[in-house]
C-alpha cells in the first residue's frame, strides 16, 4: 500500500489514480473529511484517512493500522499566522512524513519539491546546480529545507527519500487564482466571458497535472533510482502569451490578452533528462488537448 498525503488535493487525486490504475493500493490522507472528486469515487484498492500532518498521534494511529511500503508526501500546510508561521509548520509535516517512513520501514519516501528553489539560477534548470540561499516566497524556503532535511536523513539512516523538483502544474483541480502561473486565472476568465489582461508575460515550464502524476508515480514504483533529486516538468518554457494564443484557438472571442509593454519573466525551463534516463517518463498532453480537456471539466465539474 502506497500512502499519498494529501491524495484527495489537486496533485494528490490525480496521483491517486495514476497508482490506483497501475494495480497498486493507495491509501489518501486530508486533512478535513471530504469526498473524492468523481473519478476516484467507488475505486477499488483505495482506503482514505484523515491525518493532519502536524498531529504525530495521526501518524501513529496510521502506523498501527496499515502496511505502508511507501510514501508520497504533498501536503502542505497554509495557516493565518503568516510565511513564517507555514514556513515552520510545513518542516514539521515533512519531518513527521520522514518519522512515519523510518518506523514504517517503507521502501521509498518521495516528497514533493518545487521549481521555486531554482531562484536567482539562471536557467535551463538542472538538479546538478548550486542554488543560491534565497528564497523568494515561503514555500521555496520550506521545499529547500526539505531537500536539506532529506539529504541529512539518507546519509544518517540509509533510507531512500526521493524530491521531485515540480514545475508550474495546471489541469482539473487546481486553483483558478493561481498566483504562481497565469493559465488558470486565463482559462476561467475565458470560460466566464470577464476581461482580463496580464501585466507579465511569464515564461514557465508548464505541465499539466496528468503528467506531473505520471511522473509521481513512476518514481516512487521504480525499482532503482540513481540520484535524489528529479526534476519534473515538460523540458520546455511556455509564455502566457502562448497560453493566450492557444485559449483564443477554443474560445476565439475570449477577452483575454497580455498587456503590450508586459516584461518577460523566464521560470524555466527544467532539465528533465534524469527522470527520463531513470523512468522513462515523456510529457503526452500538450498545451491545446491539456486546455480542450480542462475547459470541458471546468464546465461540468469544476464546484
Amino acid at each position: 500500500m502506497i500512502l499519498v498525503t494529501s491524495g484527495l488535493g489537486f496533485i494528490g487525486s490525480h496521483v491517486t489514480r495514476a497508482l490506483l490504475d497501475s494495480g497498486h493500493e493507495v491509501l489518501a490522507t486530508t486533512r478535513t473529511a471530504r469526498q473524492p472528486v468523481s473519478f476516484l469515487r467507488n475505486r477499488g484498492g483505495l482506503t482514505v484517512a484523515q491525518l493532519d500532518v502536524l498531529d504525530e498521534r495521526q501518524w501513529e494511529e496510521l502506523a498501527s493500522r496499515f502496511h505502508v511500503s511507501a510514501v508520497v508526501h504533498l501536503a502542505a500546510v497554509h495557516g493565518d499566522g503568516g510565511p513564517i508561521d507555514d514556513f515552520v509548520a510545513n518542516v514539521r509535516g515533512f519531518g513527521n512524513a520522514l518519522g512515519f517512513a523510518h518506523d514504517a520501514k517503507a521502501d521509498r519516501l518521495v516528497y514533493a519539491s518545487s521549481i521555486g528553489v531554482y531562484a536567482g539560477v539562471e536557467p535551463p534548470y538542472r538538479e546538478d546546480m548550486p542554488l543560491p540561499p534565497l528564497a523568494p516566497h515561503g514555500i521555496a524556503a520550506a521545499k529547500k529545507t526539505f531537500e536539506l532535511a532529506a539529504d541529512l536523513t539518507r546519509s544518517r539512516t540509509g533510507s531512500d527519500v526521493v524530491g521531485l523538483r515540480i514545475g508550474g502544474v495546471w489541469g482539473p483541480l487546481g486553483n483558478p487564482a493561481s498566483r504562481f502561473i497565469g493559465l488558470p486565472r486565463l482559462l476561467h476568465a475565458a470560460l466566464a466571458g470577464n476581461t482580463l489582461s496580464l501585466d507579465g508575460n511569464m515564461a514557465c515550464d508548464l505541465i499539466h497535472v496528468d503528467d506531473v502524476a505520471r511522473a509521481i508515480a513512476s518514481v516512487v514504483t521504480a525499482r532503482k533510482l540513481n540520484h535524489p533529486i528529479y526534476n519534473i516538468g515538460s523540458g520546455r518554457a511556455t509564455t502566457d502569451q502562448e497560453v493566450v494564443d492557444a485559449i483564443l484557438q477554443l474560445i476565439p472571442d475570449a477577452p483575454i490578452s497580455i498587456s503590450a509593454d508586459a516584461p518577460c519573466l523566464e521560470v524555466g525551463p527544467l532539465s528533465i533528462d534524469r527522470l527520463v534516463a531513470d523512468t522513462g517518463f515523456e510529457t503526452r498532453i500538450p498545451l491545446q488537448e491539456g486546455l480542450r480537456t480542462y475547459a470541458h471539466w471546468i464546465r461540468t465539474e469544476a464546484r
